[in-house]
């Protein structure tokens, strides 16, 4: 049975272990095409289960501890009935807020525009989200700028 408090409560552990000026962003695989218009079945990525039990291709969950609000944040694929009909019921923004434990969800093709924002009130420096490969959906995070890091020497 489909418990949120479960994953809300894994994902405060994690958030509390990688610390407040920490972010962590998981992404799910794309789905592979196997000929035509047909996929392989999908598995969703298993530290996105773990931490949210979404299963839906085309996620990506950033966690954010050291902020206020929008602590946690999906990017997922927004509701669709037309292909719902082929592609089965899609849980999309309000979904993933409601059930999954979003602070506040996009739909995954705002993904580029927004990841950016969303690291670098963490990271005090300025970022530029490039795309690698459009087929696998690949995005490189480019850091420009000095991060303003605490010297783990400093002081002895």
């Amino acid at each position: 049975m489909f418990d949120p408090a479960v994953f809300a409560a894994r994902r405060d552990a994690y958030m509390q272990a990688i610390g407040p000026g920490a972010v962590a962003v998981v992404r799910s695989l794309p789905e592979r095409l196997r000929n035509g218009d047909s996929f392989h079945p999908f598995r969703q990525i298993s530290d996105l289960v773990y931490l949210t039990w979404f299963v839906e291709p085309e996620t990506t969950l950033v966690l954010r501890p050291g902020h206020e609000s929008e602590r946690v944040v999906m990017f997922v694929r927004p509701r669709d009935p037309e292909m719902e009909t082929w592609e089965g019921r899609r849980a999309g923004i309000e979904g993933a807020k409601a059930m999954y434990g979003a602070d506040v969800a996009y739909p995954a093709s705002e993904l580029p525009a927004k990841i950016g924002e969303l690291i670098i009130h963490s990271m005090n420096a300025a970022a530029q989200v490039e795309m690698v490969d459009r087929e696998t959906g690949e995005y490189r995070v480019v850091l420009q700028g000095t991060l303003d890091l605490e010297d783990p020497n400093a002081g002895s």
